[in-house]
């Protein structure tokens, strides 16, 4: 069929640059969309991290706070607990003050009837002291008997009545740097605690 006269079917170069800026701006549509589409849920992940991360900071803000608190309590605590600890040992020291703690005192003289009594005489023989003077309140032996582990005799803690004999007797045993009792050495020690000990 022939073409009518002054018209041309070839699309004019304005109508084809439309078509591209169209179809550029579509694409551009799209991959907006789509990139909005890939973010969205990277943008929800960064903002769970953000509220982890606060609630994160605000429970070690919470842990550090209280650290200090308890800290302060611990210090007060241990002062406190210091403090009873020495009067504790001070009382314990206070009832020990009429002890003295004999060592060497073979056990077979476990077989006397009154301890006290018998080691009275005997100190106040080998002190060379009026019997009448030296009271011992009480002796037992220090610890369990029978131990096959010990190969020497438990130590013997007596009271003295009189706190002017339980010097002189220490004083005596010090000079002398031990007694005796059946040919053996006896020594003779102030009966205070580990710690008390230390601090001499």
């Amino acid at each position: 069929m022939a073409t009518a006269p002054g018209t041309n079917s070839t699309p004019s170069p304005l109508s084809s640059l439309d078509s591209i800026t169209d179809a550029i701006q579509n694409l551009e549509l799209k991959l907006m969309t789509k990139l909005e589409e890939l973010q969205k849920p990277l943008f929800e992940q960064l903002s769970d991290i953000k509220a982890s991360m606060d609630k994160t900071r605000q429970l070690a803000e919470s842990a550090i706070e209280l650290a200090q608190m308890n800290q302060d309590d611990i210090k007060t605590l241990q002062t406190s607990d210091f403090a009873n600890k020495e009067k504790l040992l001070a009382l314990e020291n206070d009832g020990k003050r009429l002890n003295l703690k004999l060592r060497g005192i073979d056990e077979k003289i476990e077989g006397v009837t009154d301890l006290s009594k018998f080691l009275a005489t005997w100190l106040s023989e080998e002190l060379q002291l009026e019997e009448s003077q030296l009271v011992i309140y009480s002796a037992y032996r220090m610890g369990a008997p029978n131990n096959p582990k010990r190969s020497y005799p438990r130590d013997v803690i007596i009271t003295i009545a009189d706190p002017r004999m339980h010097a002189l007797i220490l004083d005596i045993a010090r000079k002398r740097g031990a007694l005796s009792l059946y040919g053996k050495q006896i020594l003779v020690f102030p009966d205070l605690t580990p710690e008390a000990l230390l601090k001499r």
